[in-house]
C-alpha cells in the first residue's frame, strides 16, 4: 500500500516537471522574441516611452 501510494507521489512529480519545462521553455521564447522587439524597435517606440513601467 506504502509503495503504490509512493508511486502515485512520485508519477505527480514527473507531470508536474513536465509542465514545468513546457512553462520555462515558453518563457525562454519569450525572452527572445522581447529582446529582438527591444533591439529592432518593432513598436517604434521612443526613448520615454521604453523606460516607462507597464
Amino acid at each position: 500500500m506504502y509503495d503504490s501510494s509512493k508511486n502515485e507521489h512520485l508519477l505527480e512529480l514527473m507531470r508536474i516537471q513536465k509542465s514545468l519545462v513546457y512553462f520555462v521553455t515558453a518563457l525562454r521564447s519569450n525572452e527572445l522574441l522581447f529582446m529582438k522587439l527591444e533591439r529592432t524597435n518593432f513598436l517604434g517606440l521612443n526613448d520615454e516611452e521604453r523606460e516607462a513601467p507597464g
